[in-house]
């Protein structure tokens, strides 16, 4: 039996921390395998298309496994659901460290895409099916915090234990921290079915019920715009920041470190402020003012390096800090029983919509023979059309105010 009711605030606190562990388990694994490249070049001798083939292991994985999800997710519990992918997420993440040959890391690297793709649509629908529509933007920024404390903890703890061990230990720390997480999220999180309906939907329905949905379409038309208004800019942003700017490649960790302190503090911010202003309104401001730093990035030049972890600081709160208005609406656009359906597509949307934006990047951008890279002004004029195409297509947004869902005992 399903009970319509809310958590005591208590329980609430400790089920939003046990989903930002889950975010900052696999956000700190993705943001690894980048950090640590270098390394993995020496070891295993990685040419590029190999490196490319690498990275793009997980994307792939991860948006294939978000898009076949969406047919089957709303037909299990919430929790269920969120300890099979994570329990997947904690053996690929070792299987990553222990992958004796190139050709089995990824194979490792497409098995940890699979399950991690999938837990992000899986702790939103958490959020709005045990969560009051007024709360839940605070959640959101909790969770979506988890990537800049990536930035400012694990990842620099994971290249320190690299280079004091081998490339192998940091995978083996985030796969312990990810079945703590796991452990913890066996009390923490509340059985929650009251989406499962007793018949089962076919996938043609399934499919017609997510794409023949207006205000879904809009969610997944503004998830496109959003990819091209932040990683068109950052799927070059180091590589400008070395070759363009002349920054120095060993003040980058304490570029990522400022800016990731200073995002982790913002976020959980601008998520009170969604559910005190409303998320269209928030997101227009915080989308207006991101303008300011993707245009003085992508126009920069040598500069001193105060002015340059200025910048990037600016860039970093306000591109990301457009997530969280973004994501309280998203995860309230879908109804109770087609929530966890509708996250997971859009999961695969974004993951798709990563590659094309880095894609096109690519095409704009060329290289002089100094080394130097042309055209990322205009890549940066791309990300600013696409930002305010999203400042108008948020209000196309619905949201559903429906009443948190928990099993009776």
């Amino acid at each position: 039996m399903y009970l319509l009711t809310n958590l005591n605030p208590k329980n609430e606190q400790r089920l939003v921390w046990t989903l930002v562990g889950v975010h900052l388990s696999f956000m700190s694994d993705t943001s690894m395998v980048v950090a640590i490249l270098p390394q993995l070049m020496r070891v295993f001798d990685l040419s590029p298309l190999k490196i490319s083939l690498l990275i793009s292991a997980y994307t792939v994985s991860a948006g294939c496994s978000g898009l076949l999800a969406s047919f089957f997710l709303d037909r299990f519990d919430r929790k269920k659901a969120l300890l099979f992918f994570l329990g997947g997420f904690v053996a690929s993440t070792a299987f990553t460290a222990l992958a004796p040959n190139f050709d089995l890391l990824l194979v490792a690297r497409a098995c940890t895409g699979i399950f991690g793709g999938v837990l992000t649509a899986i702790n939103f629908s958490i959020v709005g099916d045990a969560l009051p529509f007024e709360r839940r933007g605070a959640a959101s920024g909790k969770i979506l915090s988890a990537f800049p404390i990536s930035s400012v903890l694990t990842v620099p703890g994971g290249l320190l234990l690299a280079n004091v061990f081998s490339w192998r230990a940091p995978f083996m720390m985030f796969s312990g921290f990810a079945a703590v997480v796991w452990l913890i999220a066996m009390g923490t999180v509340p059985s929650l079915g009251a989406h499962i309906k007793d018949e089962a939907i076919s996938v043609l329905k399934k499919t017609k019920a997510l794409l023949g949905n207006r205000n879904h379409l809009h969610c997944y038309g503004m998830m496109v715009l959003q990819m091209f208004a932040g990683f068109s800019v950052i799927a070059f942003f180091n590589p400008y920041l070395v070759a363009n700017v002349q920054f120095s490649e060993k003040d980058i960790p304490l570029m990522y470190f400022i800016g990731g302190l200073f995002t982790s503090a913002m976020t959980p911010y601008v998520g009170k402020l969604v559910d005190r202003h409303g998320s269209t309104r928030i997101y227009r401001v915080v989308a207006l003012v991101s303008l300011i730093p993707i245009y003085l990035y992508t126009n920069l030049t040598p500069s001193s390096f105060i002015w340059v972890i200025f910048i990037t600081t600016l860039f970093m709160v306000f591109v990301s800090g457009r997530m969280v208005p973004f994501m309280a609406a998203a995860t309230s656009a879908a109804s109770m029983e087609s929530r966890g359906s509708h996250l997971s597509f859009l999961g695969a949307i974004q993951q798709i919509s990563v590659a094309c934006a880095a894609s096109v990047s690519g095409w704009i951008l060329t290289e002089t023979a100094e080394g130097l890279y042309e055209g990322f002004d205009v890549v940066g004029y791309v990300a600013i059309t696409a930002s305010v195409l999203c400042m108008m297509a948020v209000a196309t947004i619905r949201k559903h105010e429906d009443t948190p869902a928990l099993k009776a005992s």
